[in-house]
């Protein structure tokens, strides 16, 4: 199956996925009170970290089988694979269970009954982009995204509930429905093989804890600034900074349809010039997508006049696109293509002490969460400069400095214009006769990208 198809599949998942995020992004806040809210984002902050309980073997996999044939993969010891992983998960939730319930601890408890059907579902999901079948991977997708949407819309309108717990456990409910479509398909699949269970699979923690190390890294360097706003801020502040995080995420949830497809293609093969041609697609299609900030900034002012203070850091936010869209589709899954798990680690490490330094200097000078995001974005651009060492041949031109100035600048500015829809229209004006004039034919030649 070619690039487009593989593309278009996985877009339309994640196209889903994006729309219940708006969903449920502006309707939930607008029914909890705002510390309910906070609430509830802290439970989305814990359940970033639940990846880390499989200890690397859900990732040793995803390297084992990426750009692997469906068809050559020994289904016997794909089964005893998946056997370990949930007595592993099992074992997890034991352990979780017994702190919540000791420390009674609901946040916790939610998220500790959610430990097993999400790194389950994200062992078929992983596996899926590992071999390529897109088509079982959106499906999964799309499956939690149609009954997420389903449940928060009627807890909202239906049941009328204020309560966040009810709106965490929406989560649990969703992932093991995505996992019985997950484990029924699977079954379909191995039921008429040996399981296959030694040793060898534990392998797979070992090779896999590297790049979980450094995926784990990778969290903490995304979300270090909700720390910071969590632990030194107010509860509206850190309410206010979750709310832009998740507008934030909206476009994340696109950006991340881009990269699970581009990693099968790097790791069957790294053709220097057709990664070069989508690096300058994706520092265009970045720029663009800042702009989804001033409609968002007009339906906040409109309809959720509340979560206001958040549109300064909204737009800090969105300023990153641009960096972020190449540092995830092209930079991270180079380094995991190349099997380079340790030095993916190494710099990613190292990119979180900058930012947990830059963001300790905002909060300690500037005591404000708006300095916090700022930290962020020069965090993102620092990352996508060092990147360069690694990937000499995708090192940046005058006319990529250009643009990035133009559109870094641009956008920061019209963003802060007290008139949004004029600055929307001017933003989008210079970012299309900026490309037009730095990079020519760049739109029509990303329709003829080839595999």
């Amino acid at each position: 199956m070619n690039l487009k198809k593989n593309l278009l599949k996985v877009f339309s998942a994640n196209f889903i996925q994006t729309l219940t995020s708006i969903l449920v992004g502006f309707i939930v806040p607008s029914i909890l009170t705002i510390e309910g809210y906070a609430d509830l984002k802290t439970y989305t902050l814990y359940m970033t970290y639940v990846g880390v309980l499989h200890l690397g073997f859900v990732d040793g996999l995803y390297l084992k089988y990426g750009g692997k044939n469906l068809e050559k993969i020994s289904k016997g010891k794909l089964k005893g694979e998946h056997t370990l992983l949930i007595f592993m998960q099992l074992l997890m939730t034991i352990i979780f269970l017994i702190v919540a319930l000791i420390n009674q601890d609901m946040v916790l408890f939610l998220m500790t009954i959610s430990i097993l059907p999400t790194n389950l579902v994200s062992f078929h999901k992983q596996f899926y982009q590992a071999v390529g079948n897109f088509t079982k991977y959106s499906r999964i997708m799309n499956i939690y995204s149609f009954t997420y949407v389903i449940f928060n819309l009627a807890l909202v309108f239906l049941i009328k509930s204020t309560s966040f717990e009810i709106y965490c456990l929406t989560n649990f409910i969703c992932n093991t429905f995505a996992l019985i479509y997950s484990e029924y398909h699977f079954y379909k699949l191995v039921h008429n093989e040996k399981q296959q269970l030694s040793k060898e699979s534990l392998k797979h923690i070992k090779s896999g804890f590297m790049l979980m190390s450094g995926n784990l890294a990778a969290i903490f360097l995304y979300s270090i600034d909700k720390w910071f706003v969590k632990l030194f801020f107010t509860v509206e502040d850190f309410s206010y900074y979750s709310f832009a995080v998740s507008m934030f995420n909206i476009i994340v949830v696109i950006l991340n349809s881009v990269s699970i497809t581009f990693y099968n293609v790097f790791a069957k093969e790294e053709k220097q010039n057709f990664v070069a041609k989508v690096k300058d697609t994706l520092l265009v299609l970045g720029a663009f997508a800042s702009a989804a900030y001033f409609p968002l900034a007009v339906f906040l002012k409109l309809f959720l006049a509340k979560y206001t203070p958040s549109l300064t850091i909204i737009a800090l936010s969105f300023a990153t696109f641009p960096y972020l869209f190449i540092i995830k589709a092209i930079f991270v899954n180079l380094y995991k293509s190349r099997k380079k798990e340790k030095k993916y680690t190494k710099v990613v490490v190292a990119m979180l002490i900058v930012a947990s330094i830059l963001n300790a200097l905002s909060m300690i000078i500037y005591k404000d969460i708006q300095a916090i995001a700022i930290a962020t974005l020069l965090s993102f651009i620092i990352w996508y400069i060092v990147s360069f060492y690694d990937f000499g041949y995708l090192k940046s031109d005058l006319r990529e400095i250009s643009f990035l100035l133009i559109a870094t600048s641009s956008f920061i500015i019209c963003s802060h214009l007290s008139n949004i829809i004029l600055g929307g229209f001017i933003y989008l004006v210079v970012i299309i006769l900026s490309e037009v004039i730095i990079y020519r034919k760049l739109s029509i030649r990303t329709f003829k990208l080839k595999e």
